[in-house]
């Protein structure tokens, strides 16, 4: 009988790794997409190599719960995660990572069997890039970039969106709307001249909740007097911003 199969898996970081260990391994298991090679087993024990560049490999007993095609399931008792849960203590929990994953029998060394190579999605590889890196990106980057980078919180990211020449009013508008928006960014936009005076994002801006209240309040006073009497209404709008217009009005 052979010895067991162990399944190496590579993150890009220590908190890609710790956050499979918060959302899926304290659960009980860790699935993976990805395609088995011949001969592995459909059921039984197995190992789990975790390798992240900041930390020492840390092996763990598992059990093969799914096989398909594509995909695999592995079955983790809880008690055993004592020493991955040491390795990843203080590491900063990062976006979810596609780990690189390698299959290793028991009669074939690690060393001598690489890891495949998986071509990432656009969207994991900006997940795994740092602030530095995006920012780039935001500043330079295609229309397909700046759509995920425009989900990013950092206001250092945003306001580089913003300083993109190739960023269309639309997209602005979009950003100026978002649930994320940082007030850098929103105070960027006002300050721009071509973007502080478009109707659409000032609107977008000026209804935001997280655009600071003295940007929403002086931005106000560009807006044109049908969307002043909008906002005089006060209906989803702060107070500052529907007491602005309505003296906005009253002035006119």
């Amino acid at each position: 009988m052979s010895a067991r199969w162990t399944v190496e898996l590579l993150y890009a970081s220590a908190g890609a790794l710790r956050t499979d260990v918060e959302t899926q391994l304290v659960l009980g298991g860790l699935m993976l997409d990805t395609q088995s090679p011949e001969g592995f087993p459909a059921d039984g024990a197995i190992r789990l190599r975790f390798i992240a560049p900041e930390l020492a490999a840390v092996e763990l007993d598992a059990t093969v719960a799914e096989r398909t095609d594509s995909s695999l399931c592995f079955e983790v008792e809880e008690g055993t995660l004592g020493p991955l849960r040491k390795a990843i203590e203080g590491a900063v929990r990062a976006a979810a990572d596609i780990p690189l994953v390698s299959f290793h029998d028991g009669g074939v060394a690690p060393e001598s069997r690489p890891p495949p190579v998986q071509e990432l999605t656009l969207d994991k590889k900006i997940a795994v890039m740092s602030i530095g890196e995006k920012i780039q990106l935001a500043l330079h980057g295609p229309r397909e970039a700046r759509t995920f980078l425009a989900r990013e919180r950092a206001g250092s990211i945003q306001m580089a969106l913003v300083r993109n020449p190739k960023m269309t009013i639309d997209e602005v508008t979009a950003l100026a709307r978002g649930a994320v928006l940082a007030p850098d960014a929103a105070d960027a936009m006002a300050k721009d001249p071509k973007l502080g005076s478009s109707q659409q994002v000032l609107s977008a801006l000026v209804r935001n909740p997280r655009t600071p209240i003295p940007v929403a309040v002086e931005l106000v006073g560009r807006l044109h007097p049908t969307e002043l009497r909008v906002l005089a209404k006060g209906t989803n709008v702060r107070g500052p911003v529907a007491a602005a217009a309505r003296k906005k009005l009253n002035v006119e």
